[in-house]
């Protein structure tokens, strides 16, 4: 292996591989031609060798090409000498037998190495130090099993000497992120789960823990943080499960691993580490349910915006990649690109008025908060029973009141106040019948709009499916206007006198999962939400009280989100239009079917910045 890479890719010796690659193995040999040929573009290309892992028999390898593109390489449709410069992840699986590859997949991102050379704004696109930022935070650790160990200080000196240690041990950004490609290539090659496993923490602070740690943090300017959510909450916080006023934890520990024996493990270890420093006042377990979907039955998940920013400067490897070259605003279909100032502090944030540009960097105070952003953890409690039985009876009487509405089906009912059916298509392409091909295709779950039908995305060699444009719903004939994701997420789909810009200012990197615990009056099921920005009242607070609760947010009456936008006290319904257009079916939401029963907002610092705290 370390000599295909050291002979033929590094030393561009196409003859070699007849020595390295078995005599009937003329797959293996065309792929490396191919991956020469695709090399030949860069002449300075510098081919790192990141990770070689035995995995099975099979040999996995990732490497990185950093190059500049100074040459057409062959083929007549072959893109013209840019002059940029790339970063671009190789990827290999191979099988050895003999001392020769008797088997091999190999995968040079050609998208990313397209879209690096298309986009002109990449140029302006910053270089994220990932080597500081928590791994949760970009990309997410997407584990199925998860834990939230809640810490108290016990003894501040033993606490901070504990801290010190966390900075060498938090999983980063980079390190998550180059796991999640090499798992998924791996994923690619072989059609399911390759044997590749991980454990991952990463720690956030209450305001009163990071005033403890370091004096300047009163000089921190995020008002919501400081006054925590129990502060802000529409619900009593005095009998929350966490976070109520006096029992916020000091810090939070984010646990998660490919299993429940590992989270067992990781769990115990840190219970075993913490020296005296702290005393461990609960944890709560998360784990993922099948089809990624929460107890309501309904995938979650589906709408993540996309990061602008790359790896590291200058070449461009992107932190999500753009999957059409045609498009390079967008990283998957319908998802829009969000500049990385909206999650991670020191960097530009949108512009409103041009999102392709950068926009200003927020500064709150102190420098050492750079590269850390604000977590919003929300203990939901969701009663599954009491909601199918809700949609059972609401269904029954809206279709015997209703003749345009007879056939409403309890399953219906749900996609329409949640604007997907449970598999995650979209009711702006599956109006009338769950399809579960389309909620399982990424190209095709998320690409929609309110306003303006989307664009037709044909076939091509980077997206291989094609697939009509979705039509435009501007009065919620398809989608209600009080639909969750149309709360949620306004698109195009803006109330009067707000830029369709705006709506990017408030997005979040939602890192939610489910979780079930047994108690006494028995099984309690519901999310644990998590999302990551760097304003708690821009972004968190805003979607929650402005959209999710504002019955009247576009046309007046709409309704509240079904889902989270009822509290005491407040308006409970929503309407279901009907589709000639003129009326519309009222529905009582009757009360909140998922409940909040704790939380906190939280800092989570970059590596430097745990060292800071940690006095070192």
């Amino acid at each position: 292996m370390r000599s295909l890479i050291r002979r033929v890719y590094r030393g561009r010796d196409r003859a070699a591989l007849e020595l390295l690659v078995a005599d009937d193995a003329a797959e293996v040999r065309a792929e490396c031609l191919r991956i020469l040929d695709l090399l030949a573009r860069f002449p300075d290309a510098r081919l790192a060798l990141e990770d070689l892992i035995d995995d099975g028999g099979w040999i996995v390898a990732r490497m990185t090409v950093h190059g500049t593109h100074l040459a057409a390489g062959p083929g007549p449709d072959a893109a013209e000498p840019t002059g940029r410069r790339i970063a671009a992840p190789l990827f290999g699986m191979f099988r050895v037998d003999d001392g020769r590859i008797v088997q091999s997949w190999q995968r040079l991102d050609e998208q990313m190495v397209a879209a690096g050379l298309a986009d002109p704004a990449n140029a302006v696109e910053p270089a994220l130090e990932l080597d500081e930022i928590q791994g949760n935070v970009l990309p997410g650790f997407r584990k199925d099993h998860f834990a939230l160990a809640y810490l108290e200080i016990r003894d501040l000196a033993r606490a901070r000497s504990w801290v010190a240690r966390q900075a060498d041990v938090v999983a980063t950004a980079a390190e998550v992120l180059d796991f999640m490609r090499l798992f998924g290539a791996a994923t690619r090659r072989r059609g399911h789960r390759p044997g590749l496993t991980a454990t991952w923490r990463n720690l956030a602070f209450s305001y009163d823990a990071l005033r403890r740690f370091a004096p300047d943090a009163d000089q921190i300017d995020a008002p919501a943080f400081r006054a925590g959510m129990h502060s802000q909450s529409a619900t009593p916080a005095a009998d929350w499960v966490v976070g109520s006023p006096g029992s916020v934890p000091d810090v939070i520990v984010l646990l998660a691993a490919d299993d429940e024996p590992g989270l067992a493990a990781e769990c115990a270890a840190l219970q075993a580490e913490l020296g005296g420093g702290f005393d461990v006042r609960g944890i709560q377990r998360g784990a993922a349910l099948p089809g990624e979907r929460e107890h309501f039955g309904f995938r979650d998940g589906v709408s993540q915006p996309g990061i602008r920013g790359h790896r590291a400067a200058p070449p461009f490897d992107p932190i999500t990649p753009r999957r059409d070259p045609r498009d390079v605003q967008r990283g998957h279909p319908g998802q829009r690109l969000v500049w990385p100032g909206e999650f991670v502090l020191g960097y530009p944030a949108q512009d409103a008025a041009d999102p392709a540009l950068p926009g200003p960097v927020a500064d709150i105070g102190p420098q050492w908060t750079r590269n850390g952003t604000f977590l919003v953890y929300a203990r939901y409690r969701q009663d599954t029973e009491g909601f199918a039985d809700f949609l059972d009876r609401a269904a029954a009487s809206i279709a015997e009141r209703e003749p345009e509405l007879a056939d409403l089906t309890p399953d219906r009912l749900g996609a329409l106040l949640v604007g997907r059916w449970r598999s995650g298509a979209p009711v702006m392409r599956a109006p009338d019948a769950d399809v579960p091909e389309l909620g399982e295709n990424g190209r095709l779950n998320n690409d929609f709009a309110y306003q303006q039908a989307t664009a037709p995305l044909p076939a091509s060699a980077a997206c291989p499916v094609g697939h009509p444009p979705a039509p435009a719903d501007p009065a919620g004939l398809r989608c209600p206007l009080g639909s969750h994701i149309r709360k949620a997420y306004l698109r195009d789909d803006t109330p009067s006198g707000v830029v369709v810009g705006d709506v990017q200012l408030h997005r979040m990197l939602r890192r939610g999962i489910p979780y079930t615990d047994e108690t006494p009056a028995g099984v309690e099921r519901g999310l644990l939400f998590l999302s990551y920005q760097v304003s708690i009242e821009r972004q968190f607070e805003f979607v929650l009280q402005q959209w999710l609760r504002n019955p009247s947010l576009r046309v007046p009456g709409e309704g509240v989100d079904p889902l989270l936008g009822v509290v005491p006290g407040g308006p409970t319904t929503v309407r279901i239009p009907v589709r000639d257009g003129g009326r519309a079916v009222e529905v009582d939401l009757e009360r909140s079917w998922a409940e909040l029963t704790g939380g906190g907002y939280f800092f989570v610092p970059s590596v430097s910045a745990l060292h800071y705290l940690a006095g070192r």
